[in-house]
């Protein structure tokens, strides 16, 4: 049974082989660009020697020059994955099929030669019968009738042993054809399976390509992390140092409500030292307003003992005649106080009494102006 190779196969060999330095020429695009359109557009599936025979097409159809070292070459490179048996397959079915058909060529046409010298022959030979039969058709007669009969069979005999040949030959060619044609139908069976397997390593691929992606994404999520952590980190030594400015702010507005408390008590303290002022000032009023009654009380008491006075003194002048003649008056320091007190004791008193109501009233304008 042939190996058969898929169509990723073919190219990834000859590509491998093309881009061994590194590089690729123009003559080696070329005719990758050809041999794959010849893949394209073969039908079924690819075996060895078919390989080779769109590898020939394609060598056909391009502009540039291939060498025949590297035309080999090219095609040991597409045809390294099959086995050695097939390989003899190949070049059976490459040199020696082109070589039996050659000679199943050469064989048809020594056969039509012969049978051309055949007829030559027989022509000769019916030319020399007819003469021989000419020159002895009087003694021979029915002999020489016989005789052209069985060289006539003789010759439709030969003619019948090379068509029956060529026949045979025919229906063998046949054989080893309708027998490559099984061996093509199984070797596309196999290429299928094969191509089946590569499309299945190939998804295999894409999927460990698709793990690789997913790994270089989880280093990239992990380094996302790492600045969400660093930004997190920032962010919490800013609210750290917005709650220490919270924080010092709250002390500071602590110690101005203390301070502010501390002066609310001084000044709670001084207004209680100012109403405590205010009642010692309200009742030292209190006892000049009673200092003043009483002395009010005494003046008009004295005002009305020297309304007394003075009325008795214009009684007694009124009583007296004027031609009388008056003593003389005793002067202000020997005369004798009336009702035991002196016209000077009492203006003293009026004195006291005024520099009371005076000092009363003072009090209070300063009380006022404290308030």
């Amino acid at each position: 049974m042939s190996t058969t190779l898929n169509l990723t196969e073919i190219l990834s060999s000859l590509q491998d082989y093309m881009t061994a330095d590194g590089s690729i020429s123009t003559e080696q695009r070329s005719f990758y660009t050809s041999f794959r359109t010849q893949l394209d557009a073969h039908p079924g599936a690819f075996l060895p020697h078919d390989i080779q025979s769109l590898m020939e097409a394609a060598r056909k159809e391009m502009f540039e020059e291939v060498s025949d070292e590297e035309f080999e070459a090219y095609i040991d490179a597409v045809l390294s994955k099959v086995g050695q048996k097939d390989l003899l397959e190949i070049k059976l079915s490459a040199d020696d099929i082109a070589a039996l058909a050659q000679e199943k060529k050469e064989e048809k046409e020594k056969a039509s030669a012969e049978i051309q010298q055949q007829k030559t022959r027989e022509t000769e030979a019916e030319k020399s019968r007819m003469e021989a039969e000419k020159a002895s058709i009087i003694a021979q007669g029915e002999a020489v009738e016989q005789l052209r009969k069985e060289e006539h069979e003789n010759a439709l005999a030969e003619i019948n042993a090379a068509r029956i040949a060529t026949e045979e030959e025919i229906a063998r060619i046949k054989a080893e054809t309708k027998s490559q044609l099984q061996a093509a139908e199984e070797a596309r069976q196999i290429a299928e399976q094969e191509q089946i397997d590569r499309i299945n390593a190939e998804a295999e691929l894409q999927l460990q390509a698709a793990e690789e992606a997913r790994q270089i994404a989880e280093q990239d999520q992990a380094r996302q992390q790492a600045e969400l952590e660093l930004q997190e980190a920032k962010d919490q030594a800013e609210s750290e140092l917005q709650e220490a400015r919270n924080q010092a702010e709250l002390e500071i507005q602590e110690a101005k409500d203390q301070a502010e408390s501390e002066l609310q008590e001084a000044r709670n303290q001084a207004d209680s030292e100012l109403q405590e002022a205010k009642n010692q000032a309200d009742s030292e009023l209190n006892a000049a307003k009673e200092a003043a009654a009483a002395a009010q009380e005494d003046l008009a008491r004295q005002q009305l003992e020297a309304s007394n006075i003075s009325q008795f003194i214009e009684e007694e002048i009124s009583e007296e005649p004027v031609q009388k003649e008056l003593p003389d008056l005793p002067s202000l320091q020997d005369q004798t106080p009336i009702h035991g007190e002196t016209l000077s004791s009492r203006n003293n008193q009026f004195i006291r009494i005024s520099a009371l109501v005076g000092a009363a009233i003072s009090a209070i304008f300063v009380f006022v102006f404290v308030i």
